[in-house]
Formats: structure tokens, C-alpha cells, sequence
């Protein structure tokens, strides 16, 4: 198998922390203090720690971000001037790191990375004694831009160290550099000619995002250097949409809203865990207040905690949706009126007009929606649940709702609907499937698909509501659609492995979690192929569940806006899913 995937997730783990110190010799950031002569290393009382978000590495908690500890925080010597800043939770962090990607990419090569060497990276530029390095605390690299805005960059790296005096005196600057800084548990040596820090530690440095490796960076002082790039793109666009045959308007529409989120960019921030089995990724945007992409804030509307329960721990894919009628009305309705009028053929002026009336129905099912859906070989199943502002009418109107779809014209069948009374719910039932006298083959071929996920080609679906929560549910046999019934009003808690992705976005409107086991889908997939091919698949499938266990393998995916922030992350077992790719592959 190639190797690809594993390697651009191995590359997205270490984006803030591999690159910037493999670029500049895995070294470390820092930020302000008082300048010592090469010759006479001092040091000088330490102000009170920042905390705020910096990484603290303990006995207890080795590696891992948390509040500046007894021994101070590399956010403190970070330079006033910095626009970007690394901190890492300890040298053997990102020892570890690398070992376990090499541990998955090139197994050979994983015991070849050590400490030692990661230490000699870090100062082959600046010298030092590295006998000096604390490797269990955290450290940090900082970029600045030279005065005048254009030039390069200048690193600076702050490091835990012993006997701080002792190690300045070790350094080995070349000439131009700025004298390092010293603080009672760290050094800050900078690569440039001017290194000045504060009394504390630098907005940018504080409040960091959780994680091993945290990152933060202000645009505004690197803009002026992607001016010109950004000035040739919008002169080659049109050029560039004809060559690839594309409409020039949609291709315009594409480019000018990249360059407008990258001029309105002030902020990027980035939080990533990747020690253990589990790898956690988190970045942030923050965009000026006065641009287009700026949506009105959420105020806390998003509700995500409300319906989150309904996800089924055992489910293949799960998808919860939360948004606020300002959303609505602020941000999707006029996005629609310009793509209407950008549309270059009327079939896609069709399409708009087709998401607009759309738009019309969604406030009926609420702020939320929960799917929760499970792929199987004759036992698929799926349930859709919302919090309308008057379930019973909506239950009331499904009847209407299947008149107006047309459904015969389309080539289902749809039984009669039957009301029931259930555990004090009001339920209605029907069963849905595609005319088997119709004579295209393509809806052969679909019927025969529906076939193999539900066991029938025609499927029980039923609709209910209870305590102001709506459920509808297709599939999954009379046992499970009994057992939703049993729950609906009643959702619970979120399950451990989303439960961190909901509580990242339950105040952002818009917000989606998005989840799915590779496991199951991977599983569900093959047996389907090889039931439509007449082969058996359980060998293989063993082998599989061997290698990677039995347990779902979930990977959580999320996102949301509020305001002016825009933020997105995922979690996942990469380990098993590492072996499940080479399981499969």
C-alpha cells in the first residue's frame, strides 16, 4: 500500500512543532527579558509566571500543555516584536513524537532519533553546554519580523536549562547576534540583532491552544510579504480559469475568496497531542471584524449538548448540525442571492433556487439536527432527530409533506400511513420501497443495493415526537426502531469519544461534529463488495479484527463560527488506525 495517508497525517500532527523546528535546527522560542553580555552571563528576579495556556511539563504530567509551573514559562521570554510563537511540552516530547511517526512510516529509522540528537539540532547554531537542557519542561521558538516589516525572519529560542548563568556562558553567538536574556530557569538566545522582551509574557504567547505542541501567529506583521503574490493572483485568474476550462466567473468567485480570508486573517492559532494512541488536532482563525467573513456572534445559541446523546456509541457515521435564524438570515440567504446571480447556466440558476426554498423549510426542524446512521450488510439503519418549535404539528403535517414529494412519480412505493400511540408518543408508520415493475436498470441496481443494506427492498420508516424532540427512523429491524422509541425525549449524555468535540463548539453558530468508525465503514464496505462479487469475506475480516480489535474506531471531526473565530479540529486512535490501514492495504 502506498504510504501517503500515513504520511500526510503523521505531517498534520507536527505541522506547528516538526517544521518550524526542523527549519530552524529544532530549537526553541522565548520571549523577553534583560540582555546579558556574552562575557558575563546575570540574572535578575523573575516576574510572576503568565500561565496562560503556556506548556508545563511535571512529573506527574510529563509533556502535555497546562499553566506555567514552579520553574516559570518560556511564554515569558518571548520578544515584544515576535508575530509568531512554538511552545513545546519538553524535548522528549518531541522525541517521542518522531519516533512514533518513524514507528509507522519507516519503522527502521525509529530507533535512530534520540534526545541527544534532537538537543545537538537545537544548538548547533548558538553552541551551548547540553548537558544544561532540562528535557521534561517546556521550550519554546519564536519568529520576528526585522524593523521595516520586509527581510528575514529572525528565530528566537527560549530554553529550560539548570544553571541558567552556566549555560550563557557556554553559548557560542556569532557576532551581530543580540546578547542572550537569562531568567532563573530559562535562557532566551535570539538568531538576530535585537532581541527586547517585557515584564511578562506577550499576548501572543498567552492562553495558548491545548496540546503538546501549541502555536499562535499575528498576520499583520507578514502581510506586507504576500502582497505581491496575492496582486499576481488576481491578475492571472482569468487566465488561469481558461486554461483549465472552467467558468471564469465561478473560478474568480473561488479565488477572490481565498485572497479576502487571507487579507482579513489577523490570527492562526494551532493545538496538537499526539502522544499516546490518541492524536488531537485543533487550529483556529480569527478574522478582522469588519470583513465578510465575519458572522454575527453566536451568543452562546448553539445547543449541541441537547441532542448530542442521541448519537449511538455503535453507529458508523454520526453528523449533528446547530445554527441560529440570524445565521440564516445574515450569512446563507444573501450567499445564495450572489451565487443566483453568478450562476452561468440556468440549470445551475435552477439548483440555487432549489437550496433557496431549502433554506425556507429548515427553520421548521429547529436550531439542531442529529444523524446517526449504521452501514451493515442487511441490517443498515438511520434516525434523524431535531427539536422543531412544535414537533406534534410537524408529525401532524408529515402526511402532507409525502403528498407533496411526489414520491409514485419517482418511482417509490409508500405504503399507507398508520398512526399509532406509543409509550405517549405520537407515531406515524410506513414502509417505502422502489417500484420492482419499473424497468430502468439503473433502478434495478438500486433496488438491489437497498436489498442488501435493509435485508428488503422495502424499508420501515417511522415518525414520532415526545417532550419537544422529533425522531424519524429507517431501518434497523422492529427491535431498534422499539428501542429509539423508548429514548426519544430522553437523550442522555454524549458518548466519551465525542463528548470533547461538542463541548469545542457547543457555543458556535454555525457548528457541526461529524463522526465515523473506519473500523465498521471499512468492514461493511468489503462485505458488500464481496457479496455483490459471490466471495466470502469472513477470513479476511478475522484477520482484521485480530490486528485492530473489535471496538469502533472512531474518528470525530468538528467545526464552527463565532463571530469573528473560526475554529475546526479531530480526534483519533492513530495507532489503530495505522493497523487497520496496513490491515486492509
Amino acid at each position: 500500500m502506498s504510504r501517503t495517508p500515513i504520511i500526510l497525517l503523521a505531517l498534520a500532527a507536527g505541522v506547528g512543532g516538526t517544521f518550524v523546528l526542523d527549519h530552524l535546527g529544532w530549537i526553541s522560542l522565548g520571549e523577553k527579558d534583560v540582555a546579558v553580555p556574552r562575557t558575563s552571563p546575570r540574572t535578575r528576579p523573575r516576574p510572576a509566571p503568565s500561565g496562560g495556556g503556556s506548556m508545563a511539563s511535571t512529573p506527574s504530567n510529563p509533556g502535555t500543555v497546562g499553566v506555567a509551573d514552579e520553574l516559570g514559562s518560556p511564554a515569558e521570554l518571548v520578544p515584544e516584536n515576535a508575530f509568531l510563537y512554538l511552545e513545546v511540552a519538553s524535548i522528549s516530547t518531541v522525541e517521542g513524537l518522531v519516533r512514533n511517526v518513524l514507528a509507522r512510516v519507516q519503522p527502521s529509522a525509529a530507533g535512530s532519533m534520540s534526545a541527544d540528537m534532537l538537543v545537538g539540532q537545537m544548538l548547533m547554531m548558538v553552541g551551548g553546554d547540553p548537558e544544561q537542557l532540562d528535557r521534561r519542561r517546556p521550550f519554546g521558538v519564536a519568529l520576528s519580523m526585522p524593523s521595516g516589516g520586509m527581510g528575514q525572519p529572525a528565530p528566537t529560542l527560549i530554553l529550560p536549562v539548570k544553571d541558567p548563568p552556566a549555560f550563557a556562558r557556554s553559548l557560542r553567538l556569532p557576532p551581530g547576534f543580540a546578547d542572550a536574556v537569562v531568567r532563573p530557569h530559562y535562557v532566551g538566545v535570539t538568531m538576530g540583532s535585537n532581541y527586547e522582551v517585557g515584564s511578562k509574557a506577550p499576548s501572543l504567547a498567552r492562553n495558548l491552544p491545548d496540546g503538546a505542541f501549541a502555536m499562535r501567529m499575528r498576520m499583520d506583521p507578514i502581510r506586507p510579504m504576500m502582497a505581491p503574490a496575492m496582486q499576481a493572483a488576481r491578475a492571472q485568474a482569468g487566465q488561469a480559469a481558461r486554461a483549465a476550462g472552467v467558468d471564469s466567473k465561478a473560478y474568480m468567485a473561488g479565488v477572490e475568496f481565498g485572497l479576502e480570508l487571507l487579507e482579513s486573517l489577523e490570527q492562526v492559532e494551532a493545538g496538537i497531542d499526539a502522544g499516546g494512541k490518541q492524536l488531537r488536532v485543533h487550529y483556529a482563525l480569527k478574522v478582522a471584524p469588519d470583513s465578510t467573513l465575519a458572522l454575527p456572534a453566536a451568543e452562546g445559541r448553539g445547543r449541541l449538548h441537547e441532542l448530542a446523546g442521541y448519537v449511538d456509541p455503535e453507529d458508523s457515521v454520526a453528523v449533528v448540525f446547530a445554527w441560529d435564524q440570524a445565521f440564516l438570515d445574515d450569512v446563507v440567504a444573501p450567499l445564495l442571492e450572489v451565487l443566483g446571480g453568478m450562476a452561468p447556466t440556468e440549470t445551475d440558476k435552477a439548483g440555487v433556487e432549489a437550496l433557496q426554498q431549502v433554506l425556507t423549510m429548515v427553520p421548521i426542524f429547529g436550531e439542531e439536527v442529529v444523524f446517526s446512521g449504521r452501514f451493515e450488510l442487511g441490517g443498515s439503519r438511520g434516525s434523524i432527530y431535531c427539536r422543531p418549535a412544535n414537533p406534534d404539528a410537524f408529525v401532524e403535517s408529515f402526511p402532507l409533506a409525502l403528498a407533496g414529494l411526489d414520491l409514485e412519480g419517482k418511482g417509490v412505493v409508500a405504503s399507507p400511513l398508520e398512526r399509532e400511540d406509543v409509550q405517549g408518543k405520537r407515531v406515524y408508520h410506513m414502509t417505502l420501497g422502489l417500484d420492482e415493475t419499473h424497468s430502468d436498470p439503473q433502478m434495478g441496481r438500486i433496488r438491489e443495493a437497498i436489498e442488501l443494506c435493509f435485508g428488503s427492498s422495502r424499508v420501515d420508516v417511522r415518525l414520532a415526537s415526545k417532550d419537544g424532540h422529533l425522531g424519524l427512523f429507517l431501518g434497523g429491524g422492529a427491535e431498534w426502531q422499539a428501542a429509539q422509541l423508548e429514548r426519544l425525549g430522553a437523550p442522555g449524555d454524549p458518548s466519551m469519544d465525542v463528548a470533547e468535540a461538542f463541548e469545542r463548539v457547543s457555543g458556535d453558530s454555525p457548528c457541526v461534529v461529524y463522526r465515523i468508525d473506519m473500523l465498521g465503514l471499512m468492514s461493511s464496505t468489503m462485505s458488500l463488495m464481496a457479496e455483490q462479487m459471490g466471495l466470502d469475506p469472513t477470513r479476511e475480516l478475522e484477520q482484521v479484527m485480530r490486528v485492530v480489535g473489535e471496538e469502533p474506531l472512531h474518528i470525530t471531526v468538528y467545526g464552527g463560527v463565532d463571530g469573528t473565530r473560526w475554529q475546526a479540529g479531530f480526534r483519533m486512535d492513530w495507532d489503530r488506525f495505522y493497523q487497520l490501514m496496513e490491515a486492509f492495504f
